[in-house]
């Protein structure tokens, strides 16, 4: 999986720098308004005009940039994706008939399509949202050190233990992820087994029993992706928490 990240390396790279420039100049807007308060405070007319023109243009440079972001991150993400599934099907399709026949079908337009957008917003994204963050964490602890060195040192103690807790439940999300991966390609391939047997369900006349059924097999999902939603519910407060008592600190 991992050569896949750089297999579109200027793409990769492009998305990570404009995503790190639109991070950056988000930090400087705190530099921006405080210059801004500073001239309100003073009085200064004529400063506070000049900093409200220079934030109208700097906002909007750096909505453009974001723009920008996103589009490269969309490029990057279809060519990756793109490359992946190819692969993937190479990769079933030129299977012997009897390995071919080991998996359901179901299983296999699950590896396509689900497991596919798992893949992308469990394994691709995160790792670009990573780098963007380490870029704007750098600068942004540079800026709270001209400012200030004990708070600076306050709030990198309070990241550090913001990264500890969701690497404490990192196993148990990713168990969790799995889970959700498993079920989604067992549901699929019970609703395509279902929904080819339609004509025999009429002709029986079960169409009540295999209803049933399904809603037995779409609780099953429901019930697994529920249990991943409230660990990341659980990771995400435990993370606001440790950041409010820094903040409070």
């Amino acid at each position: 999986m991992k050569k896949y990240v750089l297999l579109y390396r200027t793409k990769f790279y492009l998305t990570v720098i404009l995503n790190a420039i639109s991070k950056i100049m988000f930090v400087f807007m705190a530099i921006i308004l405080q210059h801004l308060i500073e001239a309100a405070i003073n009085k200064d007319f004529r400063g506070f005009t000049h900093i409200v023109i220079f934030s109208i243009v700097y906002y909007a440079v750096m909505a453009v940039f974001k723009y920008m972001a996103g589009l490269a991150q969309a490029s990057y993400m279809r060519n990756t994706l793109t490359a992946l599934r190819a692969d993937v099907f190479h990769g079933i399709i030129t299977r012997n008939h009897r390995r071919f026949d080991s998996q359901n079908t179901g299983d296999y337009l699950s590896n396509l399509t689900n497991d596919m957008s798992l893949i992308e917003t469990g394994y691709f994204l995160p790792i670009i949202q990573i780098c963007t963050e380490v870029s704007g964490f750098a600068v942004t602890l540079a800026v709270l050190m001209s400012i200030n060195v004990w708070v600076t040192l306050l709030m990198l103690a309070g990241g550090i233990v913001m990264l500890i807790v969701p690497r404490l439940f990192s196993r148990k999300l990713e168990d969790r992820n799995n889970k959700v991966s498993l079920s989604l390609s067992f549901f699929t391939k019970r609703a395509k087994d279902i929904l080819e047997g339609h004509e025999v369900i009429k002709s029986y006349n079960v169409t009540e029993n295999v209803s049933q059924e399904f809603g037995k097999y779409n609780a099953e999902l429901e019930g697994v992706k529920y249990d991943r939603s409230v660990l990341n519910a659980l990771i995400e407060a435990m993370s606001m928490l440790v950041f409010i008592v820094c903040q409070l600190s």
